[in-house]
């Protein structure tokens, strides 16, 4: 099926066995953290695992994100407008098929958040996409606090 073609191109890394193997995710976590400046590693809470409480303790940037509208609105109107300007710099099917697989729920207040209970198959990418923004935004935010600490204080 396509999570072999995917596989075979080295966009999708597949764990032997019938389910996700928990100790290929950590040490691939390891690696990364490594290789590069990892700053935050986003996690939703309710699901919070034996691997979260794991890679918290050996002292991995492990923040807490809630899959909630207030927490979720925002980076996903901006990873929309992202994949409408066609700017995620990706040629990754993977995200294709995920972003045409979502379904969005909305509050009153016009908040969305990714539906999981309504979207066709697999959203998973997209969910670990919205939270990444998450921090993404918050990082950005405080990078221009600090760039430009005048901007939005009276004097």
């Amino acid at each position: 099926g396509a999570a072999s073609r995917w596989a075979e191109r080295g966009l999708l890394e597949v764990t032997p066995g019938d389910v996700l193997d928990y100790d290929v995710v950590q040490r691939r976590i390891e690696e990364d953290d490594r290789e590069m400046s990892v700053e935050a590693i986003g996690f939703d809470p309710w699901a919070a695992t034996q691997l979260s409480t794991t890679l918290y303790s050996q002292g991995l940037p492990m923040v807490k994100v809630r899959q909630g509208y207030a927490s979720m609105s925002a980076p996903l109107k901006r990873m929309k407008s992202l994949v409408y300007m066609r700017d995620l710099g990706h040629d990754n099917p993977i995200a294709d098929w995920c972003v045409d697989n979502l379904a969005v729920a909305r509050d009153p207040s016009g908040n969305v958040k990714p539906d999981k209970s309504k979207s066709g198959e697999k959203i998973d990418l997209v969910a670990a996409l919205v939270t990444a923004m998450s921090q993404a935004m918050i990082f950005d935010a405080e990078r221009e606090a600090r760039e430009d600490p005048g901007v939005g204080f009276l004097v």
